[in-house]
């Protein structure tokens, strides 16, 4: 539809790790759960004396990255809000450029025997 740029490249790839970031932390959260305990220690000894109840540190790690995904979706109309507000006109193909596609290049008698090999 000629709307990807060379100038899109590094928001893609901002994308692709925040995804790749939210994957991790959602990770982190299966296993450790979204509460976690953690000690208290005495001042006095060192000693651990009980443990309080915390927010993972990886939910928030995983929210703000889902949220900066989720703009880029919107940004680039990813979500099917954001695919309303585009102008796009579909690329015409004619018949025969999809016959052509359909009936694109064959393998030989060769080829086909080298992939059976």
């Amino acid at each position: 539809m000629g709307l990807d740029s060379a100038a899109d490249a590094q928001l893609l790839e901002a994308a692709c790790v925040n995804f790749q970031t939210a994957v991790r932390a959602h990770l982190k959260i299966e296993k450790q759960g979204e509460v976690i305990d953690e000690p208290i220690i005495s001042r006095d000894t060192g000693q651990i004396i009980g443990h309080r109840s915390k927010k993972n540190p990886w939910v928030a790690i995983r929210d703000h990255a889902q949220r900066l995904l989720l703009s880029f979706c919107s940004e680039f109309g990813l979500s099917p809000s954001a695919r309303t507000r585009l102008n796009i006109t579909a690329p015409s193909h004619s018949d025969a450029d999809i016959e052509a596609l359909l009936n694109g290049p064959m393998l030989t008698d060769d080829e086909k025997q080298k992939m059976h090999q």
